[in-house]
């Protein structure tokens, strides 16, 4: 494993690589991860030069590093993991992804996190019988889908069925401001997954429209069996995301490299916008459960995207930190990595807002 020493010289830290590092969520996670302080990070991408430059806008002399990596595919995945404690993922968009990945980063003797919440990718990667084995023989985990889904939405489900004595109805709702940086893989990810049944929904700042995204949160069926889920997105310029609805229905007919152009044309359009609104952020769980039956709201609050990669940063610093017990290792979903006790003790620690609000 490599340790790097930091600034002062005073002790060292493990270091792990980040996938997709010159992005929004790479570069968020590279922030966090270093503010942290339970690693040093390599930023991987395409394009060396732009790796470099979010590594010095990081200010961290010593503590981080650029690394020009091409397409990803598990060979140069494996060259380039050997040495890191970890490969953290915010290469998406997911359901384009190469499979063979975590099995690449497990070769090279790091843990794998991603910020995926893309159902097929996460079940995919929980029923590798082969990936799990290897895993668990090296004393490793693989653990898709530590974002605000699965992960987040999981906390709050969790958190209202204690309270109601279970669910029958789980509704999210994310959203997001208009300041928030727009990253082309989490476009790509939207289009990818469609847009659909608007709705209005009411949230702590007021009402704004809202659209069914995808199908994320059903990898928590197996946990929550019987549990009717929905997830909905809601920009705060409405407008906005009627735009971003429409070009969903456009890319059906596209292929990756479709999406790609037309997800690169929409964050492009978006861009001279960009300073308007708020960088507000917000998860909403409104669940309906219990004898007789009671509705609960709970809210996540974060600034900015912070919210998104926060579940990855808690679960790198649980396993670097040796505060985790001797397993499970191999391929855990989120709710298998830690309780939830933990995971909401260690969310609110992180700055994250979690609360009840009336209604």
């Amino acid at each position: 494993m490599a340790w790097r020493t930091d600034r002062d010289g005073a002790g060292a830290c493990p270091d792990v690589l980040i996938l997709g590092g010159s992005g929004v969520f790479g570069g968020l996670l590279a922030r966090e991860v270093l503010a942290a302080g339970v690693a040093t990070v390599t930023l991987a991408c395409r394009d060396r030069r732009r790796a470099a430059d979010v590594c010095a806008a990081l200010d961290a002399p010593g503590r981080a590093r650029p690394l020009g990596l091409g397409p990803l595919a598990p060979g140069p995945l494996r060259e380039a993991a050997l040495g890191h404690a970890a490969v953290l993922c915010a290469a998406g968009p997911f359901q384009d992804l190469d499979p063979g990945l975590p099995a690449a980063a497990v070769a090279a003797g790091a843990h794998w996190l991603d910020l995926a919440d893309d159902p097929g990718w996460i079940a995919g990667r929980l029923a590798d019988g082969p990936l799990h084995g290897e895993a668990t023989r090296r004393a490793l985990r693989v653990c898709p889908g530590v974002s605000t889904v699965p992960a987040l939405a999981w906390v709050l489900l969790e958190w209202a069925r204690r309270e109601l004595g279970g669910a029958r109805r789980a509704r999210w709702t994310l959203l997001i401001g208009n300041r928030n940086a727009k990253g082309q893989a989490a476009v790509e990810s939207l289009l990818a997954s469609g847009l659909s049944r608007p709705r209005t929904a009411r949230l702590p700042w007021g009402r704004f429209a809202s659209f069914r995204f995808g199908e994320g949160v059903a990898a928590l069926e197996p946990i929550a069996p019987g549990v009717v889920m929905e997830f909905r997105l809601a920009l705060e310029h409405p407008e906005a995301l009627r735009l971003l609805a429409a070009a969903s229905r456009l890319a059906r007919g596209l292929g990756p490299a479709g999406r790609r152009g037309l997800a690169a044309a929409l964050v492009a359009l978006a861009r001279p916008l960009s300073g308007l609104g708020t960088d507000a952020g917000c998860l909403v769980a409104e669940v309906e459960g219990g004898r007789p039956a009671r509705r609960l709201r709970l809210v996540a609050h974060g600034a900015g995207q912070r919210m998104a990669i926060l579940p990855c940063v808690v679960a790198l610093r649980a396993l670097l930190a040796g505060t985790q017990p001797p397993g499970p290792w191999g391929c855990v979903a989120p709710w298998g990595l830690m309780a939830w006790e933990e995971w909401r003790t260690a969310l609110a620690a992180s700055g994250l807002r979690l609360e009840e609000v009336a209604g």
